[in-house]
């Protein structure tokens, strides 16, 4: 029988399957055979669009054209075509499957990749390049809409717990870059300073950015414009008529002395902090040589005294337009 699969064991092309008495066995390009029980993992690929697949043979693939999961469940060829899950049918499926596979419930989870896994995954061919099947493509920009919204849509139904999870485990891998490769953490920082610099439209506010554009909207203070660009130096806002610049600071990353420092009760200040200290210092001294207004405010002042931070922002702004120059944080 003809192999009608493009089937490769070890380079070895199956071209047909013979039975020899009891047992199939399959005939390679270079006239050998093996034994179809002892084929163990292939390379097979799809008669549509030729995806490889590295896999464990079965006997369908002597006598049934494999095709990949994307061929067979894209367009009329998926039996759901055209209908949609209910809303209540969503939300079954979402419950039963949060956190069945995090920590010791993750069948993987305290294991490792032996050096002969690691292996195979190198020599499994790659989608990359011409080989992707999307090279040379775009998506068209009602897609990218689409993949806009659905991303944005997650984003919101994520809970509290997950973004604190997610941002505490951030901040180890940084810690981490930072501890095995100094070097590399800081001309990481750098190249991507200096290339999100050539464009304001490049950084996005983050959670406590957002949370003191919220406060400046509440209190109709609408001067201000987010990320400004100065000499290669990114100012989280700033007010053009009353040369005016804000930053605000995390408690953690930059160093909130009444939490980090040598001080009693206080948590050590790590590289990180201090480097960020560092060019907060640069920003500032920036700023006065330049004969900008700056303030700093904090990430607890805003979190636990929003009321403060407005009336000290007000002050400020009545001072500056009365002629004030003010440089140092509050």
């Amino acid at each position: 029988m003809k192999s009608i699969n493009k089937i490769f064991k070890d380079d070895l092309r199956i071209v047909e399957f013979n039975k020899d008495g009891k047992f199939l066995y399959a005939l390679f390009d270079n006239g050998t055979r093996t034994r179809v029980g002892k084929l163990g993992q292939i390379i097979i690929y799809c008669c549509s669009c030729q995806f490889s697949k590295n896999t464990t043979y079965r006997s369908n693939y002597k006598n049934r054209q494999f095709k990949c999961h994307k061929c067979l469940s894209s367009g009329e060829n998926n039996p759901f075509f055209g209908k949609k899950h209910t809303e209540g049918y969503k939300k079954i499926k979402s419950d039963m499957m949060r956190g069945r596979y995090d920590g010791e419930n993750n069948p993987f989870f305290g294991k490792k990749h032996t050096s002969q896994t690691k292996e195979k995954f190198k020599r499994r061919p790659k989608l990359c390049g011409t080989a992707n099947p999307f090279f040379g493509k775009q998506h068209t920009e009602d897609t990218k809409l689409k993949l806009s919204k659905i991303s944005s849509q997650k984003e919101l139904e994520r809970s509290d717990e997950f973004k604190k999870k997610r941002s505490e485990n951030f901040i180890l891998l940084q810690q981490r870059l930072m501890n095995s490769d100094y070097e590399k953490y800081i001309q990481s920082k750098k190249n991507g300073g200096l290339a999100a610099a050539k464009s304001q439209n490049n950084y996005k506010p983050n959670r406590l950015e957002k949370k003191f554009i919220d406060l400046l909207n509440k209190n109709n203070i609408s001067d201000f414009v987010f990320a400004v660009i100065l000499g290669y130096k990114q100012y989280d806002f700033g007010n053009k008529r009353l040369r005016m610049l804000i930053e605000v600071h995390g408690d953690y990353w930059h160093g909130n002395p009444l939490m980090y420092g040598d001080g009693e009760g206080l948590k050590k200040l790590n590289n990180i902090q201090l480097d960020k200290m560092k060019k907060d210092e640069e920003k500032r001294a920036f700023a006065e040589k330049n004969n900008f207004n700056l303030l700093h405010f904090w990430e607890n002042d805003i979190n636990e005294r929003p009321e403060f931070v407005i009336s000290v922002l007000k002050q400020k702004i009545d001072e500056v337009e009365r002629g004030y120059k003010t440089c140092y944080p509050v």
